[in-house]
């Protein structure tokens, strides 16, 4: 649910369907001009079928409103780091499951209240168009903290180490140190790790070079921080 959806299927029941194909060639191209840059491999495929099992004209209506109005996307950006987004939200799954409709939100934000307040957002969406709700697997995100002495001696440790500046990047995306920061507030905090690519796909893997040069640095920063 955490993850941007990657594909989805999905069955609709029509009684003229050679106007929808001609209705759906123009959505489409729509489509794939929007998307140009983001998703250039963007595309549909429709087949006939048969269906003995349909939804009500409610239910579709629900389902509908409430994808439409779920916040999807970026909320909010940083005014401390350039670009950086700090709160954002995603539906990640739709299913019908024993006969009930579920749709899995996942939303991010840097503080507490900004999260409290999209969670109550999507309660509104929800209860409007007569589902019910549940938040699960709630944890806290960190503000960036200008005055990071540890990220400091993290920066220290990494040059003597390799000779060269360590690139500080921020990041928007759900970690343990958030969990640890949420319950000792004032824990100054790094993050660092291995060079992975397509996190969240089928495609996810680790650069292991990266992850023994992750380790040795780590060992570096922790010796040091006998003298912190």
């Amino acid at each position: 649910m955490n993850a941007i959806t990657r594909e989805h299927d999905f069955t609709i029941a029509i009684d003229d369907v050679e106007s929808f194909k001609e209705w759906f060639v123009d959505i489409e191209k729509e489509f794939k001009i929007q998307y140009e840059f983001s998703d250039a491999g963007l595309n549909f495929i429709l087949e006939e079928g048969i269906t003995d099992k349909v939804l009500t004209d409610e239910d579709t209506e629900a389902i509908i409103n409430t994808l439409f109005m779920l916040p999807y996307g970026v909320i909010q950006k940083s005014k401390a780091i350039k670009d950086l987004v700090i709160t954002s939200s995603n539906i990640g799954t739709v299913d019908i499951i024993d006969d009930k409709i579920e749709i899995t939100v996942s939303i991010r934000a840097t503080q507490e209240f900004v999260i409290e307040n999209v969670m109550r957002q999507v309660q509104m969406i929800a209860e409007q168009s007569g589902y019910s709700i549940e938040f699960s697997s709630r944890y806290p995100g960190w503000n960036y903290d200008a005055q990071s002495k540890f990220r400091e001696r993290t920066m220290e440790v990494y040059k003597n180490l390799r000779g060269t500046d360590m690139d500080t990047v921020a990041t928007h995306g759900g970690l343990e140190l958030g969990i640890w920061k949420g319950k000792l507030p004032n824990l100054d905090i790094v993050s660092f790790g291995p060079i992975m690519f397509d996190i969240h796909t089928p495609d996810e893997r680790l650069d292991i070079a990266s992850f023994d040069r992750t380790y040795e640095f780590m060992v570096e920063l922790l010796a040091s921080l006998n003298n912190y």
